[in-house]
């Protein structure tokens, strides 16, 4: 810090984060710690000057953090709808790409510069006659129905490969796409 006789100077220092090194020039990286003039004087008592300024210079600091969080925020959401575009537009010709290469390789997968494409078969049960399929399950599969304080019928129990009234079947195939992760 330096004082001129007619002009009060503002000397920035810069500081490394990680080292607590001090200088007045700027580096990469380094941390800039403002001095306010009123620091330098021994004459000038603290109670004259560091309330107001430690308050103010807190004060900014939070609003540039809210700052920052609402830019953040908006980004994000500007992000999220170019993927959802991106999904809308592209992810059903990319699933035929895919999959004509999968079959291609014999694999349940497809590999591309930027990715992976797999795909997984999930099956669902949908009750649609829930009576039906109760007095069925009574009569052929028992432990598909669970007791309670009320009668419940368990999916995963019933059969797989065999026709239940008031059962429907529904397979549906989903496609994932994943991304190779940094290893730094």
């Amino acid at each position: 810090m330096t004082t001129d006789l007619e002009t009060r100077v503002l000397v920035v220092e810069w500081i490394d984060p990680l080292t607590g090194e001090v200088s007045v020039a700027f580096r990469e990286g380094w941390v800039e710690v403002d001095k306010p003039p009123e620091e330098g004087d021994e004459e000038e008592d603290d109670a004259e000057w560091l309330p107001d300024y430690f308050m103010t210079r807190v004060l900014t600091i939070h609003a540039k953090k809210a700052a920052i969080k609402a830019q953040t925020a908006r980004l994000l959401k500007d992000l999220d709808s170019q993927e959802k575009a991106l999904n809308w537009r592209y992810m059903e010709r990319l699933e035929d790409v895919a999959w004509l290469k999968s079959v291609e390789n014999k694999k349940k997968y497809a590999d591309f510069t930027y990715g992976r494409v797999a795909f997984r078969k999930s099956s669902k049960t949908i009750v649609t006659d829930e009576a039906a399929a109760m007095r069925w399950a009574a009569d052929n599969c028992p432990k598909a129905i669970k007791i309670e304080t009320k009668t419940k019928l368990l999916r995963s129990e019933l059969p797989k490969d065999e026709s239940v009234p008031g059962i429907e079947r529904e397979t549906t195939t989903r496609c994932s796409v994943s991304y190779p992760t940094s290893t730094e």
